[in-house]
C-alpha cells in the first residue's frame, strides 16, 4: 500500500504535559484525544499480520476513562506500543490484506478482534499466564518474549508488546491470531460485543455457580448484563439478582434472565 494513503481516526495523543494540565484542571477533559483525517494507514510489518478495514467500533467504558485519564496507571489499556495510540478495541471489520505467512484468514473475511497480542499471536512459547488462561496478564504485553530467535526478530524490527486498538479508525493492522472470523448468520451489531462478552464468559466459566446458589451481579453496565447472559447461556438455572443503577438497566437485566 502506498505510504501517502491516509485515513480518518480517533487516537489518544499522550504527553506528560497534557496529563499534568488535565489533572490540574487547566486543560479540557478530552485534551488527550485527537481526531484527524490524515493519519497514515498502518502497514503490515510482519508476515503473520493482517490489515482490516473497520465496519463498526463498540464504545467501552474504559475508552471514556482513558480519554479523561480517569483510570489506574497500571491499567492494561494504557500499555500501547505507539503514541498517538489508536482507540477502539471492540470492533468488526473486513480483512483487506494479509501477510504471506497468514493461513487461517482470507481477504474478505469478516472478523472481530482480541486487543491483547499474546504469546500465541506472536508465535512464542506460552508464558505462565497464558498457560493458566490469564491472557490479560501475558508477559508479551510488557515486551517480554520467550528468548527465541523470533523474539529477536521482533526486537530488531522496533520491539513489541502493549495493548492495541483501532476500531475508531478506518483501518488497523495486527496479528492474524488476534482476529476471529465471524459466522455468516451473526450481525455486526451482535459481533461487535464479542470482546466484552468474552470477558463475561471467561469470568463465569471459571467460577460457575451451582444451581442451588444465588448469584448476585453487582452493576448492570455492559459487562454486568453480559455476565447475566453468560450465566444463562452456560446453563445456570439458579436465581440471579442484579444490582442496577438505572431503570433501563433493571429492565434489560430481567430480559436476560435476572
Amino acid at each position: 500500500m502506498k505510504t501517502e494513503e491516509m485515513m480518518k481516526g480517533l487516537k489518544i495523543d499522550f504527553s506528560t504535559g497534557k496529563a499534568l494540565f488535565m489533572k490540574l484542571h487547566m486543560a479540557g477533559k478530552y485534551s488527550l484525544t485527537s481526531f484527524k483525517k490524515d493519519w497514515p494507514i498502518p502497514e503490515i510489518t510482519f508476515p503473520n499480520q493482517i490489515r482490516v478495514k473497520t465496519r463498526m467500533g463498540g464504545i467501552c467504558a474504559s475508552d471514556f476513562h482513558m480519554m479523561m485519564l480517569d483510570i489506574s496507571y497500571f491499567a492494561s489499556i494504557l500499555v500501547s506500543p505507539e503514541n498517538p495510540s489508536p482507540m477502539g478495541h471492540e470492533l468488526v471489520g473486513d480483512v483487506v490484506e494479509t501477510g504471506h505467512e497468514v493461513s487461517r484468514l482470507r481477504v474478505g473475511d469478516r472478523v472481530t478482534y482480541m486487543p491483547v497480542a499474546t504469546c500465541d499471536a506472536y508465535g512464542f512459547s506460552p508464558c505462565t499466564a497464558c498457560q493458566e488462561g490469564n491472557l490479560e496478564s501475558c508477559v508479551s504485553m510488557a515486551g517480554v518474549g520467550d528468548g527465541s530467535e523470533l523474539e529477536k526478530r521482533y526486537r530488531d524490527a522496533g520491539g513489541f508488546g502493549g495493548f492495541s486498538g483501532g476500531g475508531f479508525c478506518e483501518y488497523l493492522t495486527a496479528f492474524e491470531n488476534q482476529f476471529f472470523k465471524i459466522p455468516n448468520g451473526m450481525s455486526d451489531r451482535i459481533a461487535v460485543l464479542s470482546e466484552p462478552f468474552a470477558i463475561a464468559a471467561h469470568a463465569v466459566s471459571r467460577n460457575m455457580p451451582s444451581k442451588e446458589q444465588v448469584t448476585v451481579v453487582i452493576g448492570a453496565g455492559i459487562i454486568g448484563l453480559l455476565v447475566i447472559a453468560a450465566l444463562r447461556l452456560l446453563g445456570y438455572t439458579g436465581k440471579i439478582i442484579s444490582i442496577a443503577r438505572y431503570p433501563f438497566q433493571e429492565q434489560k437485566a430481567k430480559e436476560l434472565g435476572a
